[in-house]
């Protein structure tokens, strides 16, 4: 029998914050990340059983295989998802909110790893409206702490977002950055 260790295959750390432009210049200063790609996203979810829409302000960037994300959840009906691990009082903060896993082959794959959850990994947000792309996260902070993401991206958007994330490697390598203008 094959079993499959748990958070594999991981692709991505990710974090929430009440102001990306100010986590991304912390991780510039702290972590040596000056460049990120950012995107603003609007899409129908499913969280807790409600629907809604997200409204996301998103920085991406690779270090060596790794993706980090940094999520600015703008205000909407249930943007509590990502934003109610952060701070009420006013003060800002940057949250560890989950890891993701990637899910590969055809979206059937991605499908059929939902279909695989067992009871005690709760589904907190669902999204299958994204063209090209399908995720879901599940609620283990009572078995690890975190929210697990399960991911799958189509290869011509994985292609194209790859082609402006920048990525940064451990080893000395020098960064690969988009060009300018792409």
């Amino acid at each position: 029998m094959i079993v499959k260790p748990g958070f594999s295959p991981f692709y991505q750390l990710a974090w929430v914050s009440q102001n990306l432009e100010r986590t991304m210049e912390d991780f510039e200063r702290a972590y040596g990340i000056p460049e990120w790609f950012v995107m603003d996203a609007e899409f129908g979810a499913v969280v807790d059983g409600k629907k809604g829409m997200m409204n996301l302000h998103a920085g991406f960037v690779f270090v060596d295989d790794v993706q980090y994300e940094v999520i600015e959840a703008r205000p909407t009906d249930i943007a509590h998802f990502y934003n109610q691990v952060l701070p009420t009082d006013g003060s800002f903060a940057t949250v560890f909110h989950h890891l993701c896993m990637k899910i590969p082959g055809p979206v059937d794959a991605w499908y059929a790893e939902l279909e695989k959850l067992t009871p005690d990994k709760r589904m907190a947000c669902y999204v299958d409206s994204v063209e090209g792309t399908r995720f879901a996260y599940t609620d283990e902070r009572h078995l690890c702490g975190l929210h697990i993401e399960y991911f799958w991206i189509g290869p011509e958007l994985e292609t194209m977002l790859g082609s402006l994330t920048p990525r940064y490697f451990s080893d000395g390598r020098p960064p690969i950055l988009p060009k300018k203008g792409a």
